[in-house]
């Protein structure tokens, strides 16, 4: 849920912004509309360096979006509309077995395709001792909706014991 300050007090935060999945996946992405495309930290908690959107698996599916992390891991970020109910994991799950296979110089190969200057924008925003052999070698999940279904929250917790991250996140509410 997301909350609004009235007088030094938290208060629920309700919008009227119904967007439909590719609106707000076009509001993410043109918001990292800058030389190099970081995703902005206070929607997603962190800076993430837009790979693409609409990016095809090996199976002609398609993933929201996907991102890397400063540590240069993979991170597939799935959107729903309104309620992140269960199987969204699982379509998630799809994308994040197909991406995380590409590591190193094999993700660069793999998704460069039309970015001007990928390697070089990765290694800049990973910094410090970046080397593109550590590219992706841990993969990741962040879900976005309205809301979700419980069981999606213990399918989490199950996956982050397992040692795949997984991350449900609210960016609008109504």
């Amino acid at each position: 849920m997301l909350f609004e300050i009235n007088n030094k007090a938290l208060s629920p935060y309700h919008s009227s912004w119904v967007p439909k999945e590719l609106e707000l996946e076009e509001y993410l992405v043109t918001s990292a509309d800058t030389e190099v495309p970081i995703l902005d930290p206070s929607v997603f908690g962190e800076p993430l360096l837009l790979i693409s959107n609409q990016v095809k698996t090996r199976s002609k599916k398609r993933a929201d979006i996907l991102a890397i992390d400063r540590g240069g891991n993979g991170v597939i970020i799935e959107l729903k509309r309104n309620t992140g109910s269960l199987g969204v994991e699982t379509q998630a799950l799809q994308y994040l077995a197909d991406f995380s296979s590409y590591k190193g110089v094999g993700f660069i190969k793999r998704f460069s395709r039309g970015l001007v200057n990928l390697e070089d924008n990765i290694l800049s925003f990973m910094g410090g001792d970046a080397r593109i052999a550590d590219l992706n070698k841990n993969s990741r999940i962040i879900l976005v909706a309205r809301s979700f279904d419980p069981t999606i929250y213990s399918m989490g917790e199950w996956l982050s014991e397992k040692g795949i991250s997984f991350r449900e996140g609210l960016i609008y509410s109504c």
